[in-house]
């Protein structure tokens, strides 16, 4: 199995080459968004800075096994700055018209009937 890993600007590129199965007894290797992830950290990387942006998986199974794929990474801070600009301000309350005090003690006059 080959990795690399490339930086293209704020983006992490992971290729994952496998290589064939020669004969039937050689294992079967798959490889998913898990495994990726678990390469990365073991590289240094830290993995809660990236978000994945393109997923894929590659394996050694079936009659015509994808044996290359790519996963790509955005890294999370270039994304909060762009939306801190977008964040929008609280719109202020509605004041309520009706005098408090009558709710509260019940002097709002009923029509001539008392309680």
């Amino acid at each position: 199995m080959d990795i690399k890993f490339r930086k293209e600007g704020e983006n992490l590129i992971v290729d994952v080459q496998l290589s064939q199965r020669r004969t039937p007894n050689d294992p079967h290797t798959r490889v998913g968004s898990k495994e990726v992830l678990d390469m990365m950290k073991e590289n240094g990387y830290n993995v809660g800075e990236y978000s994945m942006e393109k997923d894929s998986y590659c394996s050694t199974e079936g009659k015509n096994p994808s044996l290359s794929s790519t996963w790509v990474f955005i890294r999370k801070v270039a994304d909060e700055r762009s939306t801190q600009s977008v964040k929008r301000s609280r719109t202020a309350r509605r004041k309520s018209t009706t005098n408090k005090e009558n709710k509260l003690l019940g002097t709002k006059d009923m029509g001539g009937v008392q309680s």
